[in-house]
C-alpha cells in the first residue's frame, strides 16, 4: 500500500464526527490518532490528502515537507480529488475508459465514450465546479 492508496481508504474516516466539514475531521483524526507503519511524515502526508480532497484549495494551509516535495504531494492532492469526483455517485456502473494526460499543472481528462459527460450531468456539473477549484489554485483542468 503507498499513501495514495492509504488517503482512498480512509479519506472519509471524518465522517464518524459529522458530515459538515468532514475533510477537516478526516484531517484531524489521521493527524492525532497512532497509525502503525506510518513515521510522522508520512501521517502528516497522508491528514493532509485527506484535508485537501474536496471544497476549496487553500494551499496556503499546505503543511511543511521534509522527506516528501511539494509538488508530488500536490500531485496525490489532485489525483485523490479526481478519483472522488468520478468515483462519487457510488453505484457499481462502470466508468468508461478515461485518460489522463499531464503536462506541469494542466491535467486533462479524456474518455472514450464522448457522450458520457452528456449523459452523466450530476457528473459533468461536479467535473465543472472540480475545475473552477482548480482554477483557483492556478491549475488547470480539462475535460
Amino acid at each position: 500500500f503507498d499513501l495514495l492508496e492509504w488517503a482512498a481508504l480512509l479519506h472519509e474516516v471524518g465522517l464518524s464526527i459529522n458530515l459538515r466539514s468532514f475533510h477537516r475531521h478526516s484531517f484531524y483524526i489521521l493527524l492525532h490518532s497512532t497509525l502503525q507503519g506510518f513515521n510522522r511524515e508520512q501521517q502528516l502526508v497522508l491528514a493532509t490528502l485527506a484535508r485537501f480532497q474536496r471544497k476549496a484549495l487553500r494551499l496556503n494551509e499546505l503543511p511543511e515537507f521534509n522527506l516528501y516535495k511539494q509538488s508530488d504531494v500536490l500531485s496525490l492532492i489532485k489525483i485523490l480529488r479526481l478519483s472522488i469526483v468520478l468515483n462519487g455517485q457510488r453505484n457499481d456502473d462502470p466508468l468508461p475508459d478515461i485518460t489522463l494526460s499531464i503536462k506541469g499543472d494542466e491535467w486533462m481528462l479524456t474518455c472514450t465514450d464522448e457522450a458520457w459527460l452528456d449523459n452523466n450531468k450530476l457528473l459533468h456539473a461536479d467535473l465543472l465546479e472540480e475545475q473552477d477549484r482548480w482554477a483557483s489554485a492556478k491549475w488547470t483542468l480539462t475535460f
